[in-house]
């Protein structure tokens, strides 16, 4: 019996001790992965409520190693009961291209309770306010591995705001600190750099982060993922001698009414050309990059895109925004803010020279949707074939981003797709002699919103998808010369979607369909709808 109770007794002892030493190892595990906090400026505005919120529900829950302080400027009792109503709306969202599954109710509001606690209201109103902040952070008896601020606020608090946090929440012991700015970063070339001058004599280019949500889309990304997985198809068919135009289109069917402040200063150009639709061309017309050399491609091959010019471009404004512009000023508002446009760019490079890339964007539009076209000349195929015959079968590739029910995949039609190769990760919906369509992540997953993966690589300091300064400023350079001069362009007023439908010539010409005319070949040219 003696013997007996005393094995317990070294049993149990053994067992405290392992367990000791799991706990141990637990909170040394803890304080070597840390906690980030996050502290979102603009936390009860539209962008926050839309999308941040929700995505940072979704970074907590892979991740709950994170405080939050949501800071507005409504004192601490409204915005606090404001910032419950916001976190009570977020869904237990499941990306299921990691292999996730779906949460069960009970959990999901269980992991919702878990996250309100994690989050504190803070006023943030004033450089004292921020003094506080800086203070309070400190106190948290958490072991800090990183520190992000994201400015949900409009660009011309950016400069001071930034100023404050500098001053008074910088983390010390050199704990990564990191901020997140959205768009618009200014309004042209010499805006843009006086921003950016004044930005970099507080904050360093590792901690910028300057975020173009486009860039977190998965049919935005499938365009690298498809390259690089095949470079040698990309060598032998997106150039000149194969690609005859690269259209890249993005349309929505909704109008600017409640965003006409923003649209009579901005305009389309400035709202989606100069950032999404540029990055997205880049992106395609890039080399294919090497491990460490994706952002020096990326800015080799903005810098040999030529600026846009008035005589390559057509605007539009739909035909009622005179009255949304009324209704959102309380007055009569002249305005000649174009929010529709259709443009030809050239990249001056061997690999393109010649190629008319054919950017167009619109509201009020028949469809809303997103993609790429690279039409390809019939001459070219991969397998040697020429055609002999009028008309020839279409031969193109398509990289559809988003919208019309769709998800984001790359479809090859005509018989083009000898050794095209399926990038990891990604299924095969359909292969036939004729077309071949292939998509990101496995068949019937869902894709979180893009704001979810630009809140997480925030948080991870992944700088992969964010624009650096000097992407930005080219970005300018390339569509500041067409903003200067786009007020003396005509501006066509279109009714309907088909108003603005769009005629380009084999050298990339634009000009808009004539009444008589909208479905006829004239001298060869091509036929464009407004919505593509």
């Amino acid at each position: 019996s003696f013997r007996r109770e005393n094995c317990l007794t070294q049993n149990h002892r053994v067992m405290m001790f392992i367990g000791f030493v799991v706990l141990v190892l637990t909170v040394c595990a803890a304080a070597v992965s840390g906690t980030t906090t996050f502290v979102l400026v603009g936390a009860t505005g539209s962008l926050a409520k839309k999308y941040l919120w929700q995505s940072l529900f979704n970074s907590y829950v892979n991740n709950p190693d994170i405080v939050i302080f949501a800071g507005a400027r409504s004192s601490i009792p409204q915005g606090s009961l404001k910032v419950e109503e916001i976190i009570s709306t977020v869904r237990c969202e499941i990306d299921h291209s990691n292999g996730s599954t779906d949460v069960d109710a009970t959990l999901c509001e269980t992991m919702k309770s878990a996250f309100q606690d994690v989050v504190t209201y803070v006023t943030l109103k004033t450089d004292s306010d921020y003094h506080s902040l800086g203070i309070r952070m400190k106190s948290t008896g958490t072991v800090e591995t990183s520190r992000v601020f994201y400015l949900s606020i409009p660009p011309f608090s950016y400069v001071e705001v930034i100023g404050w946090i500098h001053r008074t929440c910088r983390p010390r012991g050199g704990i990564p600190f990191r901020v997140a700015i959205e768009k618009p970063f200014g309004e042209d070339y010499n805006s843009a750099k006086q921003l950016h001058d004044k930005i970099k004599n507080i904050l360093g280019e590792e901690e910028t982060f300057r975020i173009d949500h486009y860039l977190g889309k998965r049919g935005v990304k499938q365009i690298t993922q498809f390259k690089e997985a095949n470079p040698q198809f990309f060598n032998s068919v997106f150039r000149n001698n194969a690609v005859s135009r690269v259209d890249i289109v993005m349309t929505e069917t909704e109008d600017c009414s409640g965003r006409t402040k923003f649209y009579n200063r901005y305009g389309v150009v400035r709202d989606v050309f100069q950032n999404h639709l540029t990055e997205v061309m880049t992106l395609l017309a890039m080399e294919v990059s090497v491990e460490g050399a994706h952002k020096d491609l990326k800015f080799r091959l903005a810098n040999e895109i030529e600026p846009a010019h008035k005589a390559q471009t057509l605007f539009g404004q739909y035909s009622d925004y005179h009255l949304h512009v009324q209704a959102d000023h309380d007055e009569v508002v002249d305005s000649n803010a174009p929010t529709f446009a259709a443009t030809t760019l050239n990249i001056n490079n061997i690999r393109w020279k010649g190629v008319p890339f054919v950017v167009l964007s619109g509201k009020k539009l028949s469809e809303t949707a997103a993609y790429v076209r690279v039409h390809l000349r019939h001459t070219s195929s991969l397998d040697g074939k020429v055609c002999t015959r009028h008309p020839c079968d279409p031969q193109w590739i398509d990289f559809h981003i988003q919208g019309l029910g769709m998800r984001p995949c790359v479809t090859l039609f005509g018989p083009i797709s000898n050794g095209v190769v399926l990038p990891e990760g990604w299924h095969l919906q359909h292969n036939t002699s004729m077309s071949l369509k292939m998509c990101p992540g496995a068949e019937g997953d869902t894709e979180l919103h893009a704001y979810s993966s630009v809140v997480q690589s925030v948080i991870d300091g992944d700088r992969t998808s964010f624009v650096s300064a000097r992407f930005l400023l080219r970005q300018w350079q390339i569509w500041t010369p067409l903003l200067k001069t786009a007020h003396s362009n005509p501006l066509r007023l279109y009714f309907t979607p088909e108003d603005v439908d769009v005629r380009v010539s084999p050298s990339g010409e634009l000009s808009y369909v004539l009444p008589d005319a909208k479905n006829t070949n004239i001298n060869g040219a091509e036929i464009h709808r407004g919505e593509l």
